[in-house]
C-alpha cells in the first residue's frame, strides 16, 4: 500500500509519530498521539490504527510494551509526502547571505566553509567534496601584482575553477612585465590538459622568460596540485563532534567504529554515491544506503554547478531520526545560494576575458 493509499488520520498519526520522535528520541505512545494531533479520538483507537500502520511496514515497535518508532519506509513516506515545508528563519538567511555575499575567490575555500556553516546551521556533520577536474584544460594564468617583489599566481581552468598562491620574486616585476608573462603563459599553455604539460612547453617557455623563468616553478606547482586534485578529489569532513549530541551516538564504541570509517577519503566519496550525476537535492534513509555502516543514518546530498555542470557536492548527515523539515529547508536554500553565487563568479569570468 502507498502512503496517499492510506486514510488521512492514518497519514496524521504517521506525521505526528516521526514529528514527535525527532523531537525526543523516544518511542511514541498512543496518549502522546491523542494529546497533540486533536484528531478527537480516544488512545484505544489510535493504538488500533498504530498497530496497522505497524503491519503496513510504516511503523517499528522495538519493544513489546514500548511505543512505535518510524521504519526507513515511514521516514520515506514522510520526506516525499508528509511534511510541511520548512521557513528559513531570518537569523539562518542572515548567517547563509553574509557567507555566500563574500565571493570567496577559491572554489575549495568556499565549499570548505560551506561545509563548517551547513553543519553549524543544521546541527548535523557536513561532508564537502572539492571540485572534479578530470579533464579539465588550462584557460589562462594571470600574475597580479602585489608589491615590487610579491604577485598572485592566479590559474582559471575551462570549467571556471580558479587555483591562486602569493608568490615572491627574486627580482622586482614591474605590473607592464607581469602583464607580458601573463600573455606568455597563457598562450602557450592555454587549452593543455592539467596532466599534459610538456617538457617541450616548458623549454619554450624558460626560454621566452630568460632571467624570469624562476616564475615557472610556482606555475608548474599549482598546476600539478590542481591535476593532482583530479585524480582524487578530497572530501571534507566537518562538525563529526555533532554526533556525539545525538542520542543514537551516545554508544562510544559505535561512534567511535562510524567515525573511523570516515576518516579514509574513499569512505567518504562512498556515501556520496548515490548522488554523482543527479541534479537537484538527493536523500538516502537508513536502509536505502548502499553502504552497511549507513544502514541506520540518513544522508541528505546535493550537487553544486559551475557552467551548467556537477562539479561537487555537499552532503550532512546524521540519525534517521533527523529532522527532515528543518534541515531539508535549510539545505535547499544554502545550496540554491551557492549555486548562485558560483555561477556568478563563472560569468564575471567569462565577461572579463
Amino acid at each position: 500500500m502507498e502512503i496517499m493509499d492510506l486514510s488521512e488520520r492514518k497519514r496524521k498519526i504517521l506525521s505526528a509519530i516521526i514529528e514527535n520522535y525527532i523531537d525526543t528520541a523516544e518511542p511514541v505512545g498512543s496518549k502522546a498521539i491523542a494529546q497533540t494531533t486533536g484528531l478527537g479520538v480516544s488512545s484505544a483507537t489510535i493504538r488500533n490504527e498504530m498497530a496497522e500502520l505497524e503491519e503496513m511496514g510504516w511503523l517499528e515497535q522495538p519493544h513489546t510494551s514500548a511505543g512505535r518508532i518510524p521504519s526507513s519506509r515511514g521516514y520515506r513516506a514522510y520526506v516525499d509526502y508528509l511534511m510541511q515545508r520548512y521557513r528559513v528563519n531570518e537569523s539562518e538567511m542572515a548567517r547563509t547571505n553574509a557567507f555566500l555575499q563574500s565571493r570567496i575567490a577559491e572554489l575549495e575555500r568556499i565549499i570548505t566553509e560551506a561545509g563548517k556553516l551547513i553543519s553549524e546551521l543544521s546541527g548535523y556533520p557536513s561532508l564537502s567534496m572539492t571540485s572534479r577536474l578530470r579533464g579539465t584544460l588550462i584557460e589562462r594564468i594571470e600574475l597580479m601584482p602585489v608589491d615590487s617583489y610579491q604577485f598572485v599566481l592566479i590559474l582559471v581552468m575551462s570549467d571556471g575553477t580558479v587555483k591562486n598562491r602569493l608568490c615572491r620574486a627574486r627580482l622586482p616585476l614591474p605590473s607592464d612585465l607581469l602583464r607580458e608573462i601573463s600573455d606568455l603563459l597563457t598562450r602557450n599553455l592555454h587549452a593543455t590538459a592539467l596532466s599534459e604539460v610538456s617538457v617541450h612547453q616548458i623549454a619554450l617557455l624558460q626560454h621566452a622568460l630568460g632571467e624570469y623563468d624562476f616564475v615557472l616553478q610556482p606555475v608548474l606547482q599549482v598546476i600539478r596540485e590542481a591535476a593532482m586534485s583530479a585524480e582524487n578529489p578530497e572530501v571534507i569532513l566537518g562538525g563529526e563532534g555533532r554526533l556525539l549530541e545525538q542520542p543514537e551516538f551516545h554508544d562510544l564504541d559505535k561512534t567511535r567504529e562510524f567515525l573511523d570509517f570516515l576518516q579514509d577519503n574513499e569512505s567518504r566519496r562512498q556515501v556520496l554515491s548515490p548522488a554523482e550525476g543527479h541534479e537537484g537535492i538527493t536523500i538516502t534513509i537508513g536502509q536505502e544506503h548502499p553502504l552497511q555502516e549507513l544502514r541506520d543514518s540518513s544522508v541528505i546530498m546535493g550537487n553544486y554547478m559551475l557552467g551548467g555542470r556537477p562539479i561537487g557536492m555537499i552532503a550532512i548527515f546524521g540519525p534517521t531520526r533527523m529532522n527532515y523539515r528543518r534541515v531539508l529547508g535549510q539545505f535547499e536554500y544554502f545550496t540554491n545560494g551557492l549555486n548562485k553565487l558560483l555561477q556568478e563568479l563563472f560569468e564575471s569570468q567569462d565577461s572579463s576575458e
